[in-house]
């Protein structure tokens, strides 16, 4: 009987291990391919907000998704061209887009914002 218990036991933890390697494998179809940042246009006066970039990650297996969540801005660019928020003159520039902070190993992208009269 004991030896019925230990060959069952054995059998589970080899079947627990199994499962669980294969669970943690490393599915890279699920990992992010590449970013991509949408230009957007502005006229002089429109208020600048960050709730207007639209970013689209393409994973590996071609699926797209849309990041809008954990993103960080540097917007040091353009804060000379806003006041009280809004643009006050015409002109290209670009916002720097990153991952939950603000380090190069985390930048998404740039941000292509056009400014017209």
């Amino acid at each position: 009987m004991k030896r019925i218990v230990s060959i069952a036991s054995a059998v589970i933890i080899l079947c627990c291990a199994i499962f669980l390697f294969t669970a943690c494998a490393d599915d890279k179809s699920a990992t992010i391919k590449s970013y991509s940042i949408e230009k957007t246009e502005y006229s002089v006066g429109d208020t600048f907000s960050t709730d207007d970039v639209v970013i689209t990650a393409e994973l590996h297996n071609g699926e797209k998704r849309k990041i809008d969540t954990n993103l960080v801005f540097d917007d040091s660019a353009i804060k000379d061209q806003l006041e009280d928020g809004a643009f006050t003159e015409a002109g290209a520039y670009t916002v720097t887009v990153y991952a939950t902070e603000k380090r190069d190993d985390l930048k998404i992208g740039d941000w292509t914002i056009t400014v017209v009269e």
